[in-house]
């Protein structure tokens, strides 16, 4: 090997909310003894390290005012600056974000390669290439190395990562540059064999759902048993799961049926903005027909509930510009994963919401867009992304109209809450307050929503957060 390149991120740990200095303290006593270990007996290995880029607000505990991101510059032979924006030259874009670090490196004689994301980010589409496609990743790329060719210290640009460039789309997509010639539109998926898709075997689980998303689709096969630990310790009974259509049959089988023996429902999930768009039903499709076709070779136990789609389109450009035919297509995509799933199975079809969509009318009617969607699937997850349950601005206030649409339509309703640290403020999510007052605050909804026969129970956001979150 040519070198060792560490990729460390405290700031993940429980530890980093109520003592940030101490974490960077041990962090730095390991540091040096890598460092140490690294370069004993005249070793010559290359050694590197990521570092986000807003670490440059940190100064190294015990040593005054020296920067922690200069620290690091001084130890390693390089820094790798994740700088996960998907523009170039904005405001916000990357190299305005690595600007400091550049500038630093050039001081200090150290390279800085600057890394990019290419991993399907739902809900933080601005940190990654992915919705641009390969194409507009390569443009942006040869004009990000051209603008930081300047500095002596710009030793390249990483992608994060293999896996995830290898599979990203090849242009074309929203705000990507379309390929010429343009590519073949994506092949009529794979439609399962003929006859009626089994129904799952029945799960014994509490009427009231208590439930999670898993959005990280590798976890399932490669940390199944922690998550069924983990929704064991929470008494959870319902699982939204990601799923990864390149693996084979045989990698849910297990988890599934372990699921289902705890007692806990697991439904596929998948989404992206873009699926609102009707050039983009295919990947949609795709989804219905593998859990089909994996519903259709596995015993009951190890079979999915549903499918359950996260497509929110309105963080595209097209929803500023047309919002009216944005919503046309993504409703026709919407009738389209219905009656797929219905032609031939019993699985059911759901969707998250947003609570503010209901101020928006199908197109050519004076009808809520919430009421259509909420008619239109088996239920809905209602994003009511607030820390108190009561109140004119807590759950169940912002969950009213939506709550209201599925007391008529006799429709079950899950209401969605938010663990994830949210840059729309506090009252957003139970990020700051952590995992005990969520459920405080969870345990008022039954009693306010007395009198919603549709209130079907809580599902929150997401297993990653919810695993690491304050006690």
């Amino acid at each position: 090997f040519d070198g060792i390149h560490l990729d460390i991120e405290p700031y993940v740990l429980p530890e980093w909310g109520t003592d940030p200095e101490g974490v960077i303290g041990t962090w730095i006593n390991n540091i040096q003894a890598f460092l140490d270990a690294a370069h004993a007996s005249g070793s010559k290995l290359d050694v590197g390290i990521d570092l986000p880029f807003w670490f440059d607000g940190y100064t190294v505990p015990g040593q005054g005012d020296e920067k922690l991101t200069e620290w690091f510059m001084k130890s390693f032979d390089h820094v790798t600056v994740l700088a996960y924006r998907n523009t170039v030259d904005s405001e916000h874009g990357i190299v305005e974000l690595a600007r400091d670090e550049m500038e630093s490196a050039q001081r200090l004689g150290t390279k800085v390669l600057v890394a990019v994301n290419t991993k399907q980010m739902p809900g933080e589409e601005y940190t990654s290439f992915y919705g641009s496609g390969k194409s507009e990743m390569d443009q942006s790329l040869a004009s990000l190395s051209g603008a930081l060719e300047s500095y002596t210290s710009y030793g390249g640009i990483a992608i994060h990562d293999f896996r995830n460039w290898e599979n990203m789309p090849d242009g074309g997509e929203p705000g990507g540059t379309k390929p010429d010639p343009a590519p073949n539109p994506d092949p009529e998926p794979e439609t399962p064999s003929d006859g009626q898709v089994p129904d799952p075997d029945p799960v014994d689980r509490d009427k009231q759902v208590r439930g999670t998303y898993v959005w990280e689709a590798n976890q399932v096969m490669e940390h199944g048993q922690e998550i069924i630990e983990f929704a064991k310790e929470k008494k959870l009974n319902w699982l939204f799961v990601r799923l990864d259509l390149q693996q084979p049959i045989e990698a849910y089988r297990s988890f599934v049926k372990e699921a289902s023996a705890a007692g806990i429902e697991v439904h596929a999930m998948g989404g992206h903005p873009i699926w609102a768009l009707m050039e983009s039903r295919p990947k949609m499709m795709k989804l219905v027909n593998y859990v089909k076709k994996y519903n259709q070779e596995v015993a009951g136990d190890e079979r999915f509930h549903g499918i359950h789609l996260d497509i929110e389109p309105y963080v595209l450009p097209e929803w500023r510009k047309d919002p009216g035919h944005l919503l046309e297509e993504w409703t026709g995509n919407l009738s389209a994963f219905v009656q797929e799933i219905k032609k031939d199975s019993n699985l059911q079809a759901s969707m998250d919401l947003a609570v503010w969509l209901d101020k928006y009318k199908v197109p050519g009617t004076e009808e809520s867009i919430s009421k259509w969607m909420i008619d239109k699937m088996d239920f809905v997850s209602l994003m009511a992304f607030r820390d108190t349950a009561g109140g004119t601005n807590g759950i169940a206030a912002v969950s009213k109209e939506e709550i209201a649409f599925a007391n008529e339509l006799g429709k079950p309703i899950l209401i969605s809450v938010e663990m994830k640290d949210s840059g729309e403020g506090n009252h957003i999510t139970f990020a700051e307050e952590g995992s005990a007052y969520m459920e405080e605050e969870l345990a008022k909804l039954p009693g306010l929503l007395a009198d919603s026969p549709s209130y079907s129970g809580n599902v929150v956001h997401a297993y990653d957060y919810w695993r690491t979150a304050k006690p």
